[in-house]
């Protein structure tokens, strides 16, 4: 797959290059995880997308803040926004769970079972996606 962090377009390739498809995000991409035959893509504009394999869009959620981290599950996604809240999505996109922290995250890594948050205070945190 490729991101385009200029223009707003994620691109998914076919393994012979050929494109396979490409969506308009509305918004800078800023992360990008896959799980269970599923895209997810994080924005600057805060949004997040959720795509199934031959990019049908399954859903839009709008969190009002740029989207630094994604831990997708068989229930849904993990969010993490820059200000360091982490929301959880469930398989419609809708919001069913959020952390109330106040620390901006630096820095994301998605395990496939959990999602690493660094913080600017140099705390790490783990959320599991399973809960």
């Amino acid at each position: 797959s490729g991101l385009d962090t200029n223009h707003r377009q994620l691109i998914v390739y076919r393994a012979d290059g050929e494109i396979h498809w490409d969506a308009d995000l509305g918004g800078a991409a800023s992360t990008v995880e896959c799980g269970d035959g599923r895209a997810f893509v994080g924005a600057v504009n805060g949004y997040v997308h959720c795509f199934s394999a031959d990019g049908r869009k399954h859903w839009s959620r709008f969190l009002a803040e740029p989207v630094v981290g994604l831990g997708p599950s068989s229930s849904g996604c993990l969010v993490a926004l820059s200000s360091g809240e982490v929301i959880s999505l469930d398989n419609d996109g809708v919001p069913n769970g959020a952390t109330a922290e106040s620390v901006g995250i630096t820095s994301t890594l998605w395990t496939g079972e959990e999602l690493l948050i660094g913080r600017e205070d140099g705390t790490i945190s783990a959320f599991s996606a399973t809960r």
